[in-house]
């Protein structure tokens, strides 16, 4: 007997699923070591961190798009990483989170960027996540660098493992509404 398709059903489903398990675990972690930190923090470390700036789980998760995720048009997205084509993005509007853009840029770059947080409150949480997530990497180095300017604020922290290096990449700039956003950026290389 032939099962019937639940197609884009089961995809939904399966997001779901992921993105109620990540934000658990985020909500079990902020109880005990990151106090009120935002979920966009959790997601980029499940799509960015954790996959190396890969989009395969993406992807597979989000597709097309459905109630939580919509695929942003490939001429769009070229657009956005300066006419570079073969890059990815969704918006994603998880439950009880912020707007946010997941964005893949072709040239192995990871980025999330939030819609709606205060850029203040994402450079104070980015310190916070720093802390915790270079313990889990078990980083052998960490170097922070800053930058300031009347247009944006960018601290970089670079942390080298064993086998890998991470350039974690916050910053909040004005875009052209004259809104300051923040934009929170990985990439990754063996060593």
């Amino acid at each position: 007997m032939k099962q019937p398709s639940l197609g884009n059903d089961w995809r939904l489903a399966r997001t779901l699923a992921a993105i109620t398990v990540a934000f658990w675990i985020n909500g079990v972690c902020a109880q005990s070591t990151l106090p009120n930190i935002s979920p966009g923090f959790t997601i980029f470390t499940n799509y960015c961190v954790s996959t190396l700036g890969s989009s395969t789980k993406a992807e597979q998760q989000f597709g097309d798009g459905n109630e939580i995720a919509r695929r942003l048009p490939a001429d769009f997205t070229t657009r956005m990483h300066g006419g570079v084509a073969g890059g990815q993005a969704w918006t994603l509007r998880p439950p009880k989170g912020e707007r946010l853009l997941l964005d893949y840029h072709p040239k192995g770059i990871c980025s999330i960027k939030f819609a709606d947080l205060d850029p203040a409150t994402v450079m104070s949480e980015f310190d916070i996540y720093i802390r915790t997530i270079s313990q889990k990497l078990k980083s052998t180095s960490i170097d922070r660098s800053t930058e300031t300017s009347q247009t944006h604020n960018t601290v970089r922290y670079k942390i080298l493992t064993e086998t890998r290096a991470y350039l974690f990449v916050i910053s909040s700039a004005k875009n052209e509404k004259s809104e300051t956003k923040a934009i929170l950026s990985l990439m990754s290389r063996p060593r």
